[in-house]
Formats: C-alpha cells, sequence, structure tokens
C-alpha cells in the first residue's frame, strides 16, 4: 500500500521549518506522495454551509496562512529526491494558463 500526505502549505504547515522538516521526514519513512491544496481566498464570514462539516462552517478563519502550491511544493522538493509531488487541488480557472504550465513543468523539471 502507498501512503501520501496531505499537510503542507496551510496554516502551522505554511512556515518554511515545518515545510522542510515535514517533506524530509515524510520520505524518510517511505511515504509516497507530498500533497498541497490551494486556496485563493479565504472568507472571515460565509453565508451558505460549508458541506464537509456538520456545524456548516469552514475549518480555517479568513486569516489563516494557505501558501501557493507550486511554491510551496518547490520548496518541498528542494530538501527530497524520491517523494512524489502533487497538488491536491489547483483552481486553473484563476491562473494564466501558460503561466501555470510554465509553474508546474519548472516544478518538474526540478524535482
Amino acid at each position: 500500500m502507498k501512503v501520501g500526505l496531505f499537510a503542507l502549505g496551510i496554516g502551522t504547515g505554511a512556515r518554511p521549518g515545518a515545510i522542510l522538516k515535514t517533506a524530509a521526514e515524510a520520505e524518510r519513512r517511505g511515504v509516497s506522495t507530498l500533497w498541497v491544496g490551494e486556496h485563493v481566498v479565504l472568507f472571515d464570514r460565509q453565508d451558505s454551509k460549508y458541506p464537509y462539516a456538520e456545524s456548516g462552517d469552514f475549518p480555517l478563519p479568513g486569516d489563516a496562512d494557505w501558501l501557493d502550491p507550486f511554491i510551496t511544493l518547490t520548496f518541498a522538493a528542494a530538501v527530497t529526491k524520491t517523494i512524489r509531488l502533487a497538488t491536491g487541488i489547483c483552481l486553473v480557472p484563476e491562473h494564466n494558463p501558460v503561466v501555470l504550465a510554465k509553474e508546474a513543468a519548472s516544478l518538474d523539471r526540478l524535482s
């Protein structure tokens, strides 16, 4: 069985030391993949209920740290060699497609 870890780029997982330590340790322990999600904007208040929590509240406050996934993965790639890197969410319509393709290709080349 292969195990992946979705823990970087959000909240305390957005700190440089946490990213480097988590990536290196995940690779050392044989984790197969390291995932980073993306949210461009978080809100302090929302009128609609968040469907994945019983309370209806989004699990992070509007001011939570949420890093760009490609920059975060590039940072993690600097301390790893074998772990596979992935975005759990990439909001493609929020990006210029040519710039996004260049960022993804650059990360692929450097990792």
